[in-house]
């Protein structure tokens, strides 16, 4: 119900802050999408361009007119430069008030999802407050032929492109199910500097000889958190029963922390909730009819902001806490955006 109220001025104000490197004229055009994108929670060019008309007072046409000219814009280039001002926005807004800190390793979890059959994506997540706000992706056309896809060329430049990204002042942990328990992952976690926490299968091969993963664990009678010293490239092994099921997680964290390590994996299964908001359940981009590569994936980094600040925003209205004082601009800057809370932030200040 908040999304009725955004001011679309506040808004590029906002977004300006953070992609201050880019024209004003993009700013305007990111901010209209965005704005369209929370309205109408949909990928329908039609559906957000009518709410942006609704709520700038512009035409259709000339609504439809911007959104194409930001969709079609060889400028808006979804690199490493447009990712960090997006992950600016993350992390200014989870450091101010005290959800992440230098402290602490900060879990990111990894995953593949699909849009259509059409393209392979596969994401970075942090976990916030129960939900996973997306943090970075990369994106391939789907393969018409099988096998002809190079998973392991995407999987790296994915890792080198999201190492570049992140910001060095923070520890993080690559956290990630079955598809990625194998000694190539573990070996790019290594070569980057990730921790990380990756779910072995129980089949996998290991050791020079090929030995199966379950035959080279001694089970014990007790199966709730073991370390097992099994394979010499994936650092620790940590069994653990869940659900009547044995996970085998691969760690380089030290063992006396098998509990946050446990905790750490359980929260990987967010990321499919992420996944759920973008395509059906959220901004159904399952049902977007823009087919082009780039279009897409500029649509998908516009889908990437509105979740995020939905997310965020979410939060504020939900607890009612630290974000409407003055000493956290990043919150506050936020709520300016949202023109109904303006006076319900200024009767509980006073």
């Amino acid at each position: 119900m908040f999304i009725k109220e955004i001011s679309l001025y506040q808004l590029q104000e906002y977004i300006s802050k953070f992609f201050s490197k880019y024209s004003v004229d993009f700013h305007k055009s990111l901010s209209a999408m965005v704005l369209g994108l929370l309205h109408s929670s949909s990928s329908s060019t039609g559906e957000i361009c009518t709410s942006i008309s609704r709520i700038s007072g512009k035409t259709f046409k000339a609504a439809s007119k911007q959104i194409s000219y930001l969709l079609s814009n060889k400028k808006f280039q979804i690199d490493d430069m447009m990712f960090r001002c997006y992950m600016k926005i993350i992390f200014s807004f989870l450091s101010e008030g005290g959800y992440i800190n230098k402290s602490k390793r900060i879990p990111i979890q990894i995953d593949f999802t699909t849009i259509k059959d059409n393209f392979i994506i596969l994401y970075a997540s942090i976990v916030f407050r129960g939900k996973a706000v997306p943090l970075y992706f990369s994106m391939r056309k789907y393969p018409k032929k099988k096998n002809s896809l190079n998973q392991i060329k995407m999987e790296r430049a994915f890792m080198v492109r999201l190492r570049h990204c992140l910001s060095k002042e923070y520890d993080y942990v690559i956290v990630a199910d079955r598809g990625f328990g194998n000694g190539r992952i573990i070996g790019y976690c290594k070569e980057f500097n990730f921790n990380y926490v990756i779910r072995l299968d129980a089949n996998l091969k290991i050791g020079e000889k090929g030995k199966n993963l379950l035959n080279e664990i001694k089970h014990s009678k007790s199966l709730e958190n073991i370390y097992v010293p099994a394979w010499k490239d994936s650092g620790n092994i940590i069994i653990r029963l869940s659900s009547g099921k044995l996970w085998y997680l691969a760690t380089n964290i030290d063992i006396s922390e098998r509990r946050e390590i446990i905790t750490t994996y359980r929260r990987r299964f967010k990321i499919e909730k992420c996944f759920f908001d973008q395509k059906s359940n959220g901004f159904n981009i399952e049902k977007t009819r823009i087919t082009k590569y780039d279009r897409v994936k500029r649509l998908i980094f516009s889908i990437c902001i509105a979740q995020a600040l939905m997310l965020f925003i979410g939060d504020i209205l939900k607890h009612n806490h630290h974000s409407i004082k003055k000493t956290f601009p990043q919150s506050l800057a936020l709520i300016s955006a949202f023109s109904f809370l303006q006076k319900e932030s200024s009767n509980i200040t006073s």
